[in-house]
C-alpha cells in the first residue's frame, strides 16, 4: 500500500485527515472539500489535474473520493500498476495510489437531472483502454470525451437548423446553450417545452410542414457532418436517455455522401433509436435503399432493456466490410449481413458521419401522442469515441470554416 508520505506535500495533510474521518462505508469525509477549495486554483478546463491530485488515498473502500474541481470527476485506478490519468492519458506509478481500489479507473459526473437534483455519472474507460482491445488492433481514432465547458466543440460538431424531418415538432437551434451545452463532464442535449419563432417562415407559402411561424419545442440535433466521417470500425456512445411519452432520442449514422446520393442511397445505421411510449426497449435498424421503412423492410431489431432510462448505457457497432454488429452495454443485440446484391442492398462501404439528436413528436415519437407535461427532457452524453484497426480506412476530416 502507498505511504501518505508518497503524496505531495500540499496533500497529504488533507488525505491523512482523510483517513482519520473515514466512514465504516468507506466514503471519504471533509477532506475533500478542502481538497476540492485547495486544488480548485491549479485547475481549469484547459489543464486537469494529474491523477494525484485528482486522487484521495486510503486503504480500506473500492470506491473512490477525489475529485477534479474543474470537472467533478472522481477517479479510481489499480494499484498494482500505477493508473492512466483520465485528462491526460499519461501514466503514474503505483506510489501514487492504493492497493484495492478496482482496475481501471472509473470517473464521475454530477450532472442535473430533471427536477434540478445530481444524478451520478460513472465513466468507464471503454474498449481501448483494454489490454485485450490494444491486441486486437483497435486505435482511438476520434473522440469527444466532453471534459470542458460551454457549446460543443465547434471542431468536431455542427449543428442541424430549423425543421429537419419526420414532421417532428421541435426546432432545432444551433449556438444556443439552452438547448445544447457541455457542463459537469457530459453534453446535454435539452428539449424543451417553449414558443420558439422560426426565422425561415414565409407566409406565402403553404403546403409545406417546415412552414410554421412558431415552433412550440426546441432541441438539438449535433452531426459531425463536414468535421469527420469513417469507414469502418466501432463507434461507442455512453448515453442517458430522456424518458415520457414524445421523446424520440437517436444516435446513428448517414452516409456522408448524402448532399449527392440523397437518403436513402447513402444509407443509415441506427446505433439506438427510443421512443418514449415505449419504456422498456430501444431499437437499432439498418436502411439502405432496398431495405428500408418506407418499403416495410428495414432491417432491424427491439431490444428489451426494462426501465432503460433509468441508467446510462455503451451503445455500440461494429462496422465491417460485411456486416454491422449492435451491442449495448458491451452484449450483442443485432446483427445485419451485406446480402451481396450490390449498394443499393449494403452502401456501407463509403464514409458515414455521425448524429446525436433528441427529436419531439414526429412520424415515430409522436404517433401515441405526447405528454406535455415533462419537459424539459434531456438526452446526456458522457462520451462518443470511434476506434479503427490499423487496416481500416483512416477517419476523413474537413477543414473548419
Amino acid at each position: 500500500m502507498a505511504g501518505l508520505q508518497d503524496l505531495p506535500e500540499k496533500h497529504g495533510v488533507q488525505a491523512q485527515e482523510g483517513l482519520r474521518n473515514q466512514t465504516q462505508e468507506g466514503e471519504c469525509a471533509e477532506w475533500e472539500k478542502e481538497a476540492i477549495s485547495q486544488t480548485a486554483r491549479d485547475c481549469t478546463p484547459a489543464r486537469h489535474l494529474p491523477c494525484w491530485e485528482a486522487l484521495a488515498v486510503w486503504a480500506q473502500s473500492s470506491a473512490s473520493c477525489g475529485r477534479c474541481a474543474c470537472t467533478s470527476r472522481r477517479m479510481r485506478v489499480d494499484a498494482s500498476d500505477g493508473g492512466v490519468c483520465s485528462m491526460s492519458r499519461r501514466r503514474y506509478s503505483s506510489a501514487w495510489v492504493v492497493m484495492g481500489l478496482a482496475a481501471w479507473f472509473t470517473a464521475v459526473s454530477a450532472t442535473p437531472d430533471e427536477s434540478g437534483s445530481a444524478v451520478t455519472v460513472e465513466k468507464e474507460e471503454g474498449m481501448g483502454m483494454t489490454s485485450a482491445a490494444r491486441e486486437q488492433g483497435w486505435t482511438l481514432v476520434w473522440s469527444d470525451e466532453f471534459d470542458y465547458e460551454g457549446p460543443p466543440d465547434p471542431s468536431r460538431w455542427t449543428c442541424e437548423v430549423g425543421f429537419v424531418r419526420n414532421q417532428e415538432l421541435q426546432y432545432y437551434t444551433s449556438n444556443r446553450l439552452e438547448n445544447a451545452r457541455v457542463e459537469n463532464g457530459v453534453l446535454v442535449i435539452e428539449a424543451r417545452k417553449e414558443r420558439f419563432r422560426n426565422p425561415a417562415y414565409d407566409p406565402s407559402r403553404s403546403g409545406d410542414w417546415r412552414n410554421r411561424e412558431f415552433a412550440e419545442y426546441t432541441s438539438a440535433s449535433l452531426t459531425t457532418l463536414d468535421r469527420a466521417s469513417w469507414t469502418f470500425g466501432r463507434i461507442e456512445v455512453r448515453a442517458k436517455l430522456p424518458r415520457g411519452r414524445g421523446t424520440w432520442p437517436a444516435i446513428w449514422t448517414l452516409g456522408a455522401n448524402i448532399r449527392e446520393e440523397g437518403w436513402p442511397l447513402c444509407g443509415e445505421i441506427d446505433i439506438m433509436e427510443f421512443v418514449g411510449f415505449d419504456p422498456d426497449g430501444i431499437y437499432t435498424t439498418v436502411h439502405t435503399a432496398g431495405y428500408n421503412h418506407v418499403k416495410g423492410n428495414a432491417r432491424g431489431r427491439r431490444t428489451v432493456i426494462p426501465n432503460v432510462c433509468d441508467d446510462f448505457h455503451v451503445f455500440a457497432v461494429l462496422w465491417e466490410p460485411k456486416a454491422l454488429t449492435f451491442f449495448v452495454d458491451g452484449a450483442q443485440v443485432f446483427e445485419v449481413l451485406d446480402d451481396g446484391t450490390g449498394l443499393e442492398s449494403w452502401p456501407f462501404v463509403a464514409p458515414q458521419y455521425l448524429l446525436l439528436n433528441l427529436a419531439v413528436g414526429g412520424t415515430w415519437g409522436g404517433s401515441k401522442g405526447i405528454d406535455e407535461s415533462i419537459w424539459p427532457q434531456r438526452l446526456l452524453i458522457d462520451y462518443v469515441r470511434v476506434y479503427q484497426r490499423g487496416n481500416q480506412a483512416q477517419p476523413r476530416r474537413s477543414a473548419v470554416p
